[in-house]
């Protein structure tokens, strides 16, 4: 429980200091596949297509999403309290806008430790 409120703690305040989510370099890298809702893995998007929010439906007590486009701009967003992935808007556009894919890495922490799933892509027409 004290590490759960330390974690909200330290969230709260890089939200109010400005800090970025990043992706935790000490994960292990494992062969399996997130799983989310919905399933968006390995589809075809349009141009200027509302953000893609899911939830992290494999179990896990957070997570961190590393996407980057095409042409080499990242983004790295953190789960809510519900494990929802949600994009902001203008990071969205920033991100889609021009490119042709984006590859998006999952990272899950469950007991006291990070592990890198595989990556998946998105297509964009």
């Amino acid at each position: 429980m004290k590490g759960h409120l330390l974690y909200w703690a330290i969230t709260a305040i890089c939200l109010l200091a400005g800090c970025t989510t990043q992706v935790p370099h000490e994960a292990k890298e494992v062969k399996k596949d997130v799983v989310t809702y919905p399933d968006f893995q390995e589809v075809t998007i349009p141009q200027g297509i509302a953000p893609l929010n899911f939830i992290i439906e494999s179990p896990c007590e957070k997570a961190i999403l590393s996407v980057q486009n095409s042409e080499g701009k990242e983004v790295v967003i953190a789960t809510n309290s519900r494990n929802e992935i949600i994009f902001d808007r203008k990071e969205w556009s920033e991100l889609t806008q021009g490119s042709s894919s984006l590859q998006c890495t999952p990272y899950l922490y469950n007991d006291k430790k990070w592990e890198k799933l595989n990556t998946f892509g998105i297509n964009i027409l």
